[in-house]
Order: structure tokens, then sequence, then C-alpha cells
């Protein structure tokens, strides 16, 4: 007797095969989220640690985290100094925007063509121990600038101490740190010749200072060094002091206050300076924070998370 022998036909192997490949792909989706969730909470970690070695180093933080309502001026409450006393005044209010559209928590976008700007106290306190050594960093979200657009800075004419700002280069996509032996004039500028940042992202930006002997200026973006030309060679000159100008107003948005000119357009926030120099690791560690935020607040997507992380 013949036994009909039952087979599948092909529509049900092609049925077969197409549930089978919508299951791998939940439980790669499932993996891949996990995998993306133990990154960002280690790199948190990572990150914490850094700050953390440096707390006694800190001479001033500026996180804009203050109550006044998204969308509205700024008040003195929004920019207090959360580490030191270097509490701001306000020059010409900026705006307060939501978390959701920042780097880490609030932060305030700036309206150059309404001149506005933050000035810290009259006595800049902690500046003084920065003698050989200084460090400053910040995020910004800015496209390009007109000019030599200022984003922090000690700078004034008339105290005849150090002084130092970062700003946008006049003629390209980079920035530059410039500093001064006695606040009068340009006597040293690192212009970056990589790491383009006028491109409306947040971007994590700064410089470290040896004035020990030598001097070494270390430019950043995005928590890698990036290369620069210094001019002049010569080193600045002591004759006025090692201190920093801890006389002057230490200015945000803008320099030289209460006499302000070139004034930021854009975002800036967590802005951050310390009394000595900070390791390449820790720069790095303090942009992986500042991404991981952004990826929370949805300003930057996985897949841009992912290709920032990569390229460090």
């Amino acid at each position: 007797m013949n036994k009909k022998i039952q087979s599948f036909t092909l529509i049900e192997i092609l049925v077969v095969i197409v549930v089978i490949g919508i299951l791998s792909s939940f439980i790669l989706v499932g993996m891949s989220s996990m995998s993306s969730n133990a990154n960002i909470a280690k790199i948190k970690v990572w990150a914490e640690s850094a700050r953390n070695s440096q707390l006694t180093n800190i001479v001033s933080e500026y996180k804009f985290e203050g109550p006044t309502a998204t969308g509205s001026p700024a008040q003195t409450t929004d920019i207090v100094d959360s580490w030191g006393s270097n509490a701001g005044a306000l020059g010409t209010a900026p705006t307060v925007l939501a978390s959701s559209s920042c780097a880490l928590g609030k932060c305030l976008n700036f309206a150059s063509t309404s001149s506005q700007y933050i000035m810290g106290p009259v006595t800049t306190t902690g500046f003084d121990q920065a003698r050989t050594q200084l460090s400053v960093f910040a995020w910004i979200k800015a496209s390009a600038q007109a000019g030599d657009a200022t984003v922090v800075g000690i700078w004034d004419t008339t105290n005849n101490r150090r002084s130092w700002v970062i700003q946008s280069s006049s003629t390209t996509n980079f920035f530059k740190a410039s500093f001064s032996d006695d606040g009068t004039n340009i006597d040293k500028t690192a212009t970056t010749t990589a790491g383009g940042i006028f491109d409306n992202k947040w971007h994590y930006i700064g410089f470290t200072l040896t004035t020990a002997s030598t001097d070494t200026i270390t430019t950043y973006v995005d928590g890698s060094s990036v290369a620069n030309t210094v001019s002049p060679s010569t080193n600045l000159s002591d004759a006025n002091g090692l201190n920093w100008n801890s006389a002057a107003r230490l200015t945000i948005g803008a320099h030289n206050a209460p006499a302000a000119a070139g004034f930021f357009n854009g975002a800036i926030d967590n802005i951050i300076t310390y009394k000595t120099v900070v390791s390449s690791s820790q720069v790095k560690e303090q942009y992986f924070a500042g991404l991981n935020s952004l990826l929370a607040s949805g300003e930057i997507t996985k897949d841009e998370y992912s290709s920032r992380l990569a390229a460090k």
C-alpha cells in the first residue's frame, strides 16, 4: 500500500522564512538597545569620575540651571556660578532655552543683533590661583559668526594683568584662544585648523594652557585635541605677574565688559574653568557626558550618537 508523503509547499516555506527573519530582527534590535544603554551607563560613570577628580581645581562653572521659564530673558538666578563665587550680572539678557534643546540641562541663547551678554563680578575670584596652568571649556551651538565672536573670556584694558578669551576665527569655521600679557594687546593666539564647529550643531570646545618656561596650548573639539597654529612663537611674558586678571570681569557672549564687543550669536551651555591642565582623557569623558544628554533629549539621533562615539 502506497503512503502519500506530505510536504511543505513553497509558499509555506517562504512564510516560515519571513517569520524567522522578523523574530531575528526583534532580537537584534533588543540586543543593540541593551548594548547602547550599557555604553551610556558606563560613560556616565567615567564622566562623573573625571569631574570629581578635578573638584579642587575648578574655578567656576556656569550651568544656567535657573528657575526662569524657557523662552524668557535670563535673570540673575539663571547665571550663578554653581561652583565658585563668580555670580553673573546681566548686560543685555540672553534667552533661556529648554533642556530638550541644550547639551546639559538648560542653556542660554545669545543674539548678537541684540548685543546680549553676561558679565561676572567686578573682581573675579579664583583665577589669581591659575598661575601657570589654565583650562576652559564650553558647549556651543551656532552657525557662522560675524567677525571675532566671543564665547567666554576675561579681558579688559585697564588693569594690566594677563587676560584670555575664546572666540570664533574671523575667516574660518574654527575657533581661537587668545592671550595677553597685560589686557591691552593680543600677545599670543592659537587658532584651530581642524574640527569645524559653526554648523548649527552642539560642539564641546576649549583649551588648556601651560605657561611654565615654555607656553603649551592644546585646543579641543568634541573631546579630541585638534591641530592649531600659534602666533607669535614667543612665550607670554611674566613682566606683569603670573596671575590672570582677577580684577577684570569674566564675560560670556562678548568680551571687555562693560564696554562689551564681539557678540556671540548662538547657544552656550555649561562653561567650566580650571586652575590646572585637565588631561585629554578627562576632556573626552566630559564630552561623552554631554553626548548622553543630547541623545536623551533627542537633540541627536542614535545614529549620530554612535557616529560621534566611533569617531573617538
